[in-house]
């Protein structure tokens, strides 16, 4: 029985001794409430410091994206005729009607109040605003490439494809804006914790 007991009683003599030199590694009770502070800051989820940071101008772009989304939505989904007039898209048959309604009409529309929710819901709001990025993105380099493969269009529509354009690049960058702007305090608000104090020495030269 005493040589079974004889390693639990080291053990824990073991970790008395571990604690006792944490203690002194940080300085004390003091410097130990301290440690705490920190931790408990650098604990907090990113949501959260998310939720604190920028809140507004991220709001504010989702509204407005979401907003034209939903409005270029539904008039797809309830006179996609008028909506395609502009561009010079004429629909002759079911199928075509069938598609921008789809296209134009569900699509925009679902985006679009998805974009609205997460200006509402913090957990969202950065999922929404990369979707919201990525989308226009597409759309950008998408006229782009038309422009550079096929020619600006000359008169009326070319003039309303580059106004689309800059529609679009406004957008995209004012996403760019907002992430930047809602990240960049978030890496500064952790502090760094202080340097441990060298260790206390016994007399005879060991480390307590």
């Amino acid at each position: 029985m005493e040589a079974k007991g004889e390693p639990e009683g080291l053990a824990m003599i073991v970790r008395e001794r571990n604690q006792t030199r944490m203690s002194a590694r940080h300085g004390g009770p003091g410097n130990l409430a301290g440690t705490r502070d920190v931790r408990q800051l650098q604990a907090r989820g990113r949501e959260d410091m998310r939720r604190d940071v920028n809140t507004r101008a991220g709001m504010l772009v989702l509204v407005l994206i979401g907003l034209a989304f939903c409005g270029v939505g539904w008039t797809g989904l309830t006179r996609p005729d008028v909506l395609m007039e502009p561009v010079g898209i004429v629909l002759t048959d079911r199928r075509t009607l069938n598609e921008v309604t789809a296209t134009y009409g569900g699509m925009h529309f679902s985006l679009g109040l998805f974009f609205v929710l997460s200006a509402l819901v913090g957990r969202l709001r950065g999922g929404g605003l990369l979707a919201a990025l990525a989308f226009l993105t597409g759309l950008v380099s998408g006229r782009i490439t038309s422009f550079v493969r096929d020619g600006i269009p000359e008169g009326t529509g070319g003039a309303i494809m580059l106004g689309l354009l800059a529609v679009e690049m406004i957008g995209a960058l004012l996403i760019v804006g907002a992430l930047l702007k809602r990240r960049a305090p978030a890496a500064a608000a952790v502090p760094s914790a202080p340097p441990p104090p060298p260790e206390p020495l016994a007399p005879g030269g060991e480390v307590v």
